[in-house]
């Protein structure tokens, strides 16, 4: 982190966002939110940078924050053009991954009490939960990491009181 850090101050914005992913791999969330707020990173940076932030942003439970790096994250990655490079290929394997924070976040706020007296809002973020989790399970073609977001989809289902639902997601996950 020292060696990464020295670069970064030195304008070297690849050891920046290196220097930012040790900061997150060491819980050091709300420390690399705030590097990650001095900096304005360039087109080439700006993927990672909306990966990064979403992810210490709902690491470090801000949970408004995360959600709105991680929507422009996973809309970065829905309109990537294939271009046939390493690039490419890397950044599409996590689409269906990028369904999944936003997800989380959605069915946190959906349950903060700061929402729990707006009904409407509350629906429309469980609603927004519920489509992020099914896309997660859509696109990911990893099978333990369908079973574990179609887990987590009829948690999400049992946490709003749609227990019809849970029950259909689990005897799924069961019957396979």
């Amino acid at each position: 982190m020292k060696d990464y850090r020295e670069k970064a101050k030195a304008g070297d914005e690849d050891a920046l966002m290196e220097l930012g992913w040790c900061m997150f791999q060491n819980e050091m969330f709300v420390e690399t939110i705030e590097m990650l707020d001095n900096y304005e990173p360039d087109k080439d940076h700006f993927f990672d940078y909306c990966n990064l932030y979403g992810r210490c942003a709902i690491a470090g439970e801000m949970y408004e924050k995360a959600l709105d790096y991680l929507i422009k994250w996973n809309k970065l990655i829905t309109e990537l053009v294939d271009d046939g490079s390493e690039k490419y290929k890397k950044r599409i394997r996590r689409l269906a991954y990028s369904y999944y924070p936003i997800a989380c976040c959605t069915a946190i706020l959906a349950q903060k009490s700061t929402f729990k007296a707006d009904f409407e809002t509350r629906q429309k973020m469980f609603r927004m939960s519920e489509e992020n989790m099914k896309k997660a399970i859509e696109f990911e073609k990893d099978e333990r990491e369908v079973y574990h977001y179609k887990e987590r989809l009829a948690y999400l289902y049992t946490k709003n009181e749609y227990p019809n639902e849970a029950i259909e997601i689990c005897s799924e996950i069961i019957k396979k």
